[in-house]
């Protein structure tokens, strides 16, 4: 016998199927923070100053709602993080929400996750639920994110108790402006990924990565979207940049990267935001990583063709931009249920 839940996510990936191509109208779960039929626009990563160059290259009509940023669990100075933080965000202009990456992985590439679900880092939880809390907007934090990821190298059973203990943690703070975010990466995405699942009572929000087109489609990154649906959890892109193909070609760059992802937004009625990488590659790889040097320029600001259709992309009635919009989408939220 089909549950209710399980008719549910047939019927939604049905309408999924049906309207292919097009942007169908959001399902909203009630989740927190979740806006009500409309879908949040978000860019980073880190420098603000690669958020500020995003929103005047769409001449400053479509500020992102959310900005990014990362810290670890071991970090030693949380204080100063959060502190760093503000900063960023009084120094973009306009009110946007932080979308944080809670790592659990430590200067040396080595997981940590079966240490904290151990206990070993409570103390620094504490700290980091006590600084959350403080934050005086709401907060999407990604625990763990790309939980399946071999360059973390997380393992099932500590992650979710490390996912669980940290959520505990805001609990306990008293942390209700946060919203917790189950994180995926598309292009590693294995078929037996609820292994890592922390459970609907830990989890505000699904989140799926997106880099390569051709993970866009991939079967286990449509089975992610469709178990999201039958879980009632809204769909976050954590993370997105045109890897291997960036701004520069224009038109083509457009057609080969950017119009297939804005058509994932728009087949996936329960996409309820995203977060676009505004990055140089290359730069951002001689500081910290090698891996990222061939994934090109990514910056709107640098190829006119790119950034008339993204402007005109997120002109549409469905995507939550700017201040008037924040307000509007807060007023929406005020009251939400407290972390359970």
């Amino acid at each position: 016998m089909i549950d209710s839940r399980a008719k549910f996510a047939v019927a939604v990936f049905l309408l999924f199927a049906s309207c292919a191509m097009a942007q169908i109208p959001r399902v909203d779960f009630g989740a927190r923070f979740e806006p009500k039929g409309r879908i949040l626009t978000g860019a980073g990563q880190v420098d603000p100053a690669d958020v500020i160059a995003y929103s005047r290259a769409l001449d400053g009509k479509a500020p992102p709602m959310i900005f990014m940023d990362y810290v670890d669990v071991h970090t030693p100075n949380v204080d100063q993080f959060f502190a760093e933080l503000k900063t960023k965000l009084d120094s973009l202009g306009w009110s946007a929400v932080p979308q944080i990456g809670l790592g659990m992985v430590d200067d040396k590439n080595a997981p940590y996750d079966k240490r904290v679900a151990a206990g070993d880092y409570d103390e620094n939880i504490r700290r980091i639920a006590a600084a959350l809390k403080r934050v005086d907007r709401p907060v999407f934090l990604r625990i763990g994110y790309e939980f399946h990821g071999k360059w973390n190298g997380y393992t099932p059973e500590p992650y979710v108790a490390s996912f669980r203990r940290i959520v505990d943690a805001l609990r306990a703070a008293g942390a209700d402006n946060v919203a917790t975010v189950w994180c995926a990466e598309s292009g590693a995405l294995e078929a037996d990924y609820m292994k890592y699942y922390p459970g609907d009572d830990y989890v505000d929000w699904w989140a799926i990565d997106l880099f390569e087109r051709s993970s866009f489609g991939q079967p286990n990154v449509e089975a992610f979207m469709r178990d999201s649906v039958s879980h009632r959890k809204p769909v976050m892109i954590g993370e997105s940049t045109p890897r291997h193909v960036g701004v520069l070609d224009g038109n083509r760059s457009w057609n080969g990267w950017f119009a297939p992802y804005f058509a994932f937004i728009g087949e996936h009625a329960n996409v309820k935001a995203f977060c676009y990488i505004n990055w140089e590659w290359l730069v951002w790889a001689k500081r910290y990583s090698g891996d990222w040097a061939d994934w090109g320029d990514a910056r709107l600001q640098k190829n006119r063709a790119v950034r008339r259709h993204f402007r005109d992309e997120l002109a549409k009635p469905i995507y939550l931009n700017g201040t008037k919009q924040r307000v509007e989408w807060w007023k929406s939220i005020e009251g939400a249920e407290p972390i359970r």
